[in-house]
């Protein structure tokens, strides 16, 4: 009897843990991601090769992502947060922009509807156009290993 006693005790020690030492179960899109191909309504756009994600975890349902370079910053943020839906594969970027993913075989794919529109302009040299994001846009990465 007082073998199992121990044993209980040994087990409620070890089966707790500190706060500060709490251990994340990471979700799957976590990770350093290069991007090899996107297309915003079916076009390829070649500009996004190479653009490396960086995306992190703070805590169970969230985290950072970090995209320096990005041809049009309206389609991602230079640095940014994401939080986890109860929809399965799908998160929300920046508190407004929701995106679906799935992973195979170390690539990422992610799909984000752009829905804000904006009047396509005729650059000028003392005025340079935004290009209209507004759209699907499909993005596949590469796990950086």
């Amino acid at each position: 009897m007082k073998q199992v006693f121990i044993l209980i005790i040994l087990m409620v020690i070890i089966g707790c843990s500190d706060e500060n030492e709490a251990i994340l179960k990471n979700e799957l899109f976590v990770g350093n991601w290069i991007t090899i191909q996107v297309t915003k309504d079916g076009a390829l756009q070649t500009e996004w090769i190479d653009t490396n994600l960086v995306i992190e975890q703070s805590n169970e349902s969230g985290g950072t992502y970090q995209m320096i370079y990005t041809p049009y910053d309206s389609i991602w943020s230079p640095n940014g947060s994401w939080s986890i839906l109860e929809e399965q594969s799908t998160f929300v970027l920046d508190d407004n922009i929701s995106a679906f993913y799935w992973i195979k075989n170390d690539t990422l794919y992610l799909t984000k509807y752009l829905p804000w529109t904006s009047i396509p302009c005729e650059p000028s040299e003392d005025e340079p156009c935004l290009l209209v994001v507004t759209g699907q846009w499909n993005f596949i990465f590469k796990k950086d290993q």
